[in-house]
């Protein structure tokens, strides 16, 4: 992935939310933050993953499938 983004094929986009906004994106998008410029400044969010029934899910990571319990 490094060699990919390396290879200047890729544009970065910022994303700045507001209160209240919501970002959804597909689970394949590169994503991360930026690093703070405002180390007292608050970066609260709340995460939720969403899986299908049928689908099979990988960790980002470690390339396993993540083992969904009912």
């Amino acid at each position: 992935m490094d060699r990919e983004l390396a290879s200047g094929t890729f544009e970065a986009r910022e994303f700045h939310a507001r209160p209240g906004d919501v970002l959804l994106w597909h689970a394949n998008l590169i994503h991360g933050g930026k690093k703070m410029n405002t180390p007292d400044a608050s970066r609260k969010s709340m995460v939720i993953h969403c899986f299908a029934d049928d689908v099979l899910c990988y960790h980002e990571l470690t390339q396993r499938a993540a083992m969904m319990e009912e």
